[in-house]
């Protein structure tokens, strides 16, 4: 005959799995595959598919940083008043400039690459082996 602890620890451990099956089986049904944030509940369009990168100033400091893409964002309408924020950092110390695209500095400069800027850091960013930089674009 079992004790009646084990049969209790027995329904507790089913009824937990059977949840987690339940919650992994509805997550899956989930679709990944859109521009949007929590099953299709808010839309979040991107004004583009383009690539964009940063050139950093030359020199020992980085004190400026040029941004580049493959498409004339500034020429589509979808990407206008957007915001462009650059941090540039190397673990020690942090430079950032923001542009809003149709806004000089943020227009275009070229014929492809385009390029956009220079941008002024807010501090320079001594050149090492871990600079990196980081872009972040919001809005519009």
């Amino acid at each position: 005959m079992r004790r009646p602890g084990t049969l209790i620890r027995m329904a507790v451990t089913t009824v937990v799995v059977a949840g987690a099956a339940i919650a992994v089986g509805l997550a899956a049904g989930l679709t990944t595959l859109s521009n949007n944030i929590g099953a299709a509940q808010a839309a979040t369009p991107r004004c583009t598919g383009s690539d964009l990168s940063v050139i950093e100033g030359t020199g020992a400091t980085i004190t400026t940083v040029t941004l580049s893409s493959s498409t004339n964002i500034d020429n589509t309408s979808a990407c206008h008043g957007a915001s462009l924020a650059v941090t540039v950092t190397n673990g020690t110390t942090s430079g950032s400039a923001t542009c809003t695209i149709g806004t000089a500095p943020c227009t275009v400069a070229g014929t492809g690459p385009y390029t956009f800027g220079p941008l002024t850091l807010s501090a320079g960013v001594a050149r090492t082996a871990a600079t990196q930089a980081d872009i972040v674009m919001t809005g519009p």
